[in-house]
């Protein structure tokens, strides 16, 4: 997973490496609330973004 922001967005891409990757489907990113920015995926893709306790939580598919 690597993420990239600037002034206008996160940039989040996340994909499987490895000789044996898990078999998990998708992964949740929590990141402060008041972080607003728009949430772009170059890898993967941006499944549901919603508060959670507090957090602002990011559901993302993990890219094959």
């Amino acid at each position: 997973m690597t993420i990239a922001s600037d002034v206008n967005a996160l940039r989040i891409a996340v994909e499987r490496a490895g000789s044996m990757p898990q078999t998990q489907d998708e992964l949740r990113v929590f990141v402060p609330m008041h972080e607003t920015r728009p949430v772009m995926c170059e890898r993967g893709a941006l499944l549901n973004d919603e508060s959670a306790d507090g957090w602002r939580c990011l559901t993302i598919s993990i890219a094959p």
